[in-house]
């Protein structure tokens, strides 16, 4: 609940920002979505040369009129548009869906943000969280998200908010893009051999870049977010002061692809009793950001 609070305020404050800035674009990164890349049809669509996918120009609620998008857009729950698409007929064409995470955010154009995408394909795109169709495997409620305000990818999502639409057809795509890829090793760890009062030994982690593109890596830091450390255990107490960061080579990096840094961290507990916390990891992975490494000590066996 605590990163969801936190992501709904940043989502918020940037609606306002939008509100009052225009599409803004950084002419020093190479386009990831240019005009050439797409077919206009000029019926309100537009294919893909790259994924050979076929889309609407407009989002749900918006009608296409002499080559742009009026209307106002419309928000959906995440059944909604899986029932909206069926049996749906645009263009000649009755077999439009809502496109999984990989295909929706195809569309991000990474040099641009307020809206993240070629506004000359899809004009008056509004910078708002977009549904896709991929639910999220760790928790049957969410579902996979994309925010065209700045590219943004988050499966922290339940299922009963509302979103933007935006339909697709043609071949699920399975292909991918270069993208950094953040990894851990050891992805979790357990201070089980401490004792009350005493100072654990440092235990290390080993951050790297199993991606193709360069890793930046943010803000590495220790949270309380319980929703994100007990998804998979049953821990009743989140002690973060108990826990600390020694040593810390990966925050603020730039990781080449093979790269790696390390972060050590150790644990003293004050007191009996479960104590539970994790490493965050602030990265340009895509998929990946908040990467979170669950810390814990217990009186009695972990269960899994």
């Amino acid at each position: 609940m605590t990163r969801y609070v936190l992501s709904l305020m940043v989502a918020m404050v940037l609606a306002v920002a939008s509100a009052t800035h225009a599409r803004t674009c950084n002419p020093a990164i190479p386009a990831t979505a240019p005009d050439s890349r797409y077919t206009n049809h000029g019926d309100g669509t537009v294919s893909d040369n790259v994924t050979g996918l076929m889309w609407k120009k407009c989002s749900e609620g918006q009608s296409y009129n002499d080559g742009t998008c009026t209307g106002s857009v419309t928000y959906h729950t995440w059944s909604e548009p899986l029932n909206l698409a069926e049996g749906a007929t645009y263009a000649g064409h009755g077999d439009w869906r809502l496109p999984d995470v990989k295909e929706l955010a195809s569309l991000v154009e990474e040099r641009c943000y307020d809206p993240a995408i070629n506004d000359t394909l899809f004009p008056t795109t509004s910078s708002d969280w977009f549904w896709s169709s991929s639910p999220f495997a760790g928790d049957s409620d969410f579902a996979w998200i994309v925010y065209f305000f700045n590219g943004d990818v988050s499966y922290y999502s339940s299922r009963g908010y509302e979103y933007a639409v935006r339909l697709v057809r043609g071949g699920q795509w399975f292909g991918s893009w270069d993208q950094p890829v953040i990894s851990a090793d050891p992805s979790e760890h357990s201070f089980a051999d401490t004792d009350v009062g005493n100072s654990s030994v440092a235990q290390t982690f080993t951050i790297t870049n199993a991606g193709t593109e360069v890793l930046e890596i943010g803000v590495v830091g220790l949270t309380e977010d319980g929703v994100a450390v007990c998804q998979a255990m049953d821990c009743p107490t989140i002690d973060p002061a108990a826990f600390t960061i020694v040593s810390d080579t990966c925050s603020n990096q730039n990781m080449a692809p093979s790269g790696a840094c390390t972060v050590e961290a150790s644990f003293v507990p004050g007191s009996a009793g479960d104590k539970v916390a994790a490493l965050y990891f602030l990265s340009n992975d895509p998929e990946n950001s908040p990467l979170y490494l669950p810390l814990w000590w217990r009186d009695r066996p972990l269960a899994r």
